[in-house]
């Protein structure tokens, strides 16, 4: 720091190497990189991965922190409140508070197009000039990650995917779906289930749901509860709405049926679900529970209990992540947000609707 203010480095030099400074100071290089963050707080730094550490101009402190958003639903943000699946979906109040978040930091948001699948053109996104990129409703490979860290930006990912990026180093922010599945197995436990059933949907692409699966087997197996792969039922989003009435159906249909049910799909497609129970002649709470891993508000659409995801929570930690990121792009942040549970019960008007003729045919 006192070379730095006596002015043996001017902006745009570069400083010696970590393992420079930890020889020539008999530190350590960790002890040298937490001294680094401390000049960073006084002096603007640069840090440029591959080169090193550049001594920056006094006025590039006042810039704003630009952050892009990359994926499915990047183009949600330019016309809030977000439109099309987005408004119905799990990624609405990620994105409305990534925005809340991002103006109380005085950050710079950039909706960049185009970025819904791989291949990305990394020069486009390097065009909009942002400091680091979220990345929501696109898991991409590790070469774009890789690419986009070599051109100095950052990536922080919304969901983890298959865990493969993740072992890489990569950042990300991320409902703890894992713990949700055996929460959800505990629960019905506790509630003297002993025949429980699990339905997912997933995606075409990514190996989420393989830790789902292996989380729930592993619980039911720590529990002591038999046949928990025959009642294992993952279908392709490709086949939704029909996946949901396929799969429970089949579960539903066997001989030694299921008391309880765990389902993983949006609230928004669960209609077919309950046209298959009207078919079969059961009833939720009755002749099977049902627990649904769900965002808050979906309690008031879907008539079975919800154990809810702290959305906002999540927003909130990704523009965390990103600037903790700029700040220091060798950082990894890998975050699990933990599951907020409540048990809701049904106040669908739907469902009222639906008792109120069941009544009156009676």
């Amino acid at each position: 720091m006192a070379d730095i203010e006596t002015g043996k480095f001017s902006p745009g030099q570069k400083l010696p190497r970590r393992e420079d400074l930890a020889r020539e100071s008999g530190l350590s290089q960790s002890a040298v990189s937490c001294a680094l963050k401390r000049v960073a707080r006084k002096h603007p730094l640069r840090f440029v991965p591959g080169e090193g550490v550049f001594l920056d101009e006094p006025n590039k402190r006042k810039e704003a922190v630009r952050i892009g958003l990359i994926g499915k639903y990047a183009r949600e943000f330019t016309s809030p409140p977000p439109t099309g699946l987005a408004a119905f979906s799990y990624y609405r109040p990620i994105l409305q508070n990534i925005i809340t978040q991002a103006n109380r930091r005085h950050c710079a948001l950039v909706a960049i197009p185009r970025t819904d699948q791989e291949p990305l053109d990394i020069d486009e996104i390097a065009s909009y000039g942002v400091n680091c990129v979220i990345s929501h409703g696109l898991y991409p490979k590790w070469e774009t990650c890789r690419a986009l860290r070599n051109r100095g930006i950052q990536i922080v990912l919304g969901h983890r995917g298959d865990d493969s990026l993740a072992r890489r180093g990569i950042s990300y922010v991320d409902y703890d779906w894992t713990g949700g599945f055996r929460q959800a197995v505990r629960l019905c436990h506790e509630r003297g289930h002993r025949r429980i059933g699990f339905c997912a949907g997933v995606q075409a692409t990514g190996g989420g749901h393989v830790l789902w699966r292996n989380a729930f087997l592993l619980e039911c197996a720590e529990l002591g509860l038999d046949d928990a792969a025959a009642l294992c039922r993952i279908g392709s989003y490709a086949d939704y709405p029909e996946v949901v009435a396929r799969e429970a159906r089949h579960l539903l249909t066997l001989p030694d049926p299921p008391t309880a049910l765990i389902l993983k799909c949006p609230w928004y497609h669960m209609d077919r679900f309950f046209e298959v129970l009207d078919e079969l002649g059961l009833k939720v709470g009755t002749d099977v529970s049902v627990i649904g891993l769900a965002i808050r508000g979906s309690e008031v659409q879907a008539p079975v209990s919800c154990l809810l995801e702290p959305a906002e929570l999540v927003g909130e930690r990704l523009v965390d992540a990103a600037l903790a990121l700029v700040e220091n792009p060798h950082e990894v942040v890998q975050v699990d947000v933990p599951f907020e549970y409540l048990e809701k019960g049904s106040v669908s008007s739907r469902v009222q609707e639906r008792e109120e003729v069941m009544s009156r045919a009676e």
